[in-house]
């Protein structure tokens, strides 16, 4: 059997990353069933001679419709945090679903760039200078766009300039 046959939650795995998605209206029960999802999958890594990082390990998001509530997960006695941002295949979701840590996240990785293009402009020709920006730059712009684009516009402005 597969790791996810193993379990019936919905589980996402990509490369080294799995993320587990859990729905329950009850608070009670929701932190009953996460914690005992959790444990399955460690015990899989554990025969598998796989470890699973607690310091990379959070939770992030518990959305209810009437109020907010706190979940206490454990996982081998240790109790897991609850991050403001998760990452989840290169985007940062963020519990207020507002996309800032995400769009501070690509534009920190821009930023890099801005001297490299500055040492470059005087040594390679403006297509290669298009090709690397195409490259590099272009695709962190659009990847997840769908999603981020949707923020408020003080938060884009920083991603547009």
């Amino acid at each position: 059997m597969t790791f996810i046959e193993l379990f019936p939650e919905k589980i996402k795995l990509f490369a080294d990353d799995t993320n587990l998605f859990i729905f329950d209206g009850d608070s009670d029960k929701l932190t009953q069933r996460a914690n005992n999802c959790l444990k399955d999958p460690d015990n899989w890594f554990k025969s598998n001679k796989l470890t699973l990082n607690l310091d990379k390990t959070s939770y992030c998001m518990v959305f209810y419709p009437i109020r907010i509530f706190s979940i206490k997960l454990l996982l081998n006695n240790v109790e897991i945090e609850k991050g403001h941002a998760c990452k989840y295949l290169g985007n940062y979701l963020d519990d207020q679903l507002n996309w800032k840590h995400h769009i501070d996240y690509i534009c920190e990785k821009l930023v890099k760039f801005t001297g490299i293009f500055y040492r470059l402009r005087s040594k390679i020709s403006r297509e290669w200078l298009r090709n690397i920006y195409y490259s590099f730059v272009y695709p962190n712009l659009l990847y997840g766009i769908e999603m981020c684009a949707n923020t408020c516009v003080t938060y884009l402005d920083k991603l547009i300039k």
